[in-house]
This record gives structure tokens, C-alpha cells and sequence, in this order.
């Protein structure tokens, strides 16, 4: 298993590499998130769609999506016309509404889904870092 420093070295990594939404998405994929170190993070430019919408697909925890959330709205109020905030506010509704996440699910069903998005975060970050497309269908 992956350990708390390793994951927050990785998240660092991404943001020096302008990639905050996955080092947000890495920081908030461990037990415990450390949601100031995720603010931190995310303290960077606007997530850019469709470009992030693979790592933002792979934030299930509802501070984060309400951060980013939060963020394109204080956008939206400088900039109205902006099509950016508009999607990644459509992209936060999508996520918080999917139903392995719902409230009626029961938590092995939840704690199945963290597991699978926590894969295809550690998947896609590996083929990131190759230089090669993620297979269809991850």
C-alpha cells in the first residue's frame, strides 16, 4: 500500500507539473484526506475541461467536489461568459450525483467504487507518466 508521504511527494509532483486537479485527486484517494492540503493544491488555476475531466472523474470526496464547485462560481461572478467554470460546474453536479456514491447505497458498494477510482487514478497517472493513452474502457 501506498503511505500518506508517498502520496502527498506524488501530489506535489503533479502540482509542479501544473497538474493540481490529479494532485488534488491523489491527495483526497488516501483513508484519511487531508482536505487543507487538498485546498492548497487545488489553490491553483481553474481546472481545464476536458483536459482534467479524467482525474476529476477520480474525486469521489464531496469537500473537494464542493471546493471546485465553489471556486468556479467566485469565476463565474469575474468572468459570466467563461465556458470553463460552466462545465467543470457541470462536471461537479455528474459527479456528486452518481449512484455508487448515493446515500441509499450500502458502504461495501461505496467502499467497491473508492477502490475502483483509486485504480484509475494510479492507472492513468502511470500512463500519463509513459507518454501513452489510457486504454478504452479502464
Amino acid at each position: 500500500a501506498m503511505t500518506p508521504s508517498a502520496v502527498r511527494l506524488m501530489a506535489a509532483a503533479c502540482a509542479r507539473l501544473g497538474m493540481n486537479t490529479a494532485g488534488a485527486a491523489l491527495l483526497a484517494s488516501v483513508l484519511e484526506p487531508d482536505f487543507v492540503a487538498i485546498a492548497s493544491v487545488m489553490d491553483g488555476p481553474m481546472p481545464a475541461l476536458p483536459y482534467d475531466a479524467p482525474w476529476l472523474e477520480c474525486v469521489w470526496e464531496l469537500p473537494v467536489l464542493e471546493l471546485l464547485s465553489e471556486k468556479a462560481t467566485r469565476l463565474l461572478h469575474t468572468m459570466p461568459e467563461a465556458r470553463n467554470p460552466k462545465a467543470v460546474q457541470h462536471e461537479v453536479i455528474r459527479l456528486v450525483q452518481r449512484p455508487m456514491f448515493s446515500s441509499f447505497q450500502p458502504e461495501a458498494v461505496k467502499a467497491r467504487a473508492r477502490a475502483l477510482l483509486r485504480q484509475r487514478l494510479f492507472q492513468r497517472l502511470l500512463f500519463w507518466a509513459l507518454g501513452q493513452d489510457a486504454p478504452e474502457g479502464e
